[in-house]
């Protein structure tokens, strides 16, 4: 299987990191990796989890935290960008 080459980004512009991955990586997984490589926090200073989402530039689609690269579309070249969740309360 041929992998798809992604560039990921966070929300303001000040990291990003280029991937070759499996067309099966789910939304979580790579979320998961990018929060270990850029030191990012996975909770509120109140001790609630941070919700993260990936957001595909070229299609204008969020991702499920399941859904694969396959299944949402991304293709060789795509930019995502890793997005807060935002939570009313």
């Amino acid at each position: 299987m041929e992998k798809i080459k992604v560039v990921v980004t966070n929300s303001v512009g000040t990291r990003s990191n280029e991937f070759k991955l499996p067309p099966h990586t789910e939304a979580h997984k790579l979320i998961k990796k990018c929060e270990s490589l850029w030191s990012l926090p996975t909770t509120h200073e109140d001790g609630q989890p941070i919700a993260r989402y990936l957001y595909c530039k070229r299609t204008s689609g969020q991702m499920g935290d399941r859904t694969t690269l396959q299944e949402g579309g991304i293709q060789n070249g795509d930019r995502l960008e890793i997005k807060e969740r935002m939570i009313a309360g």
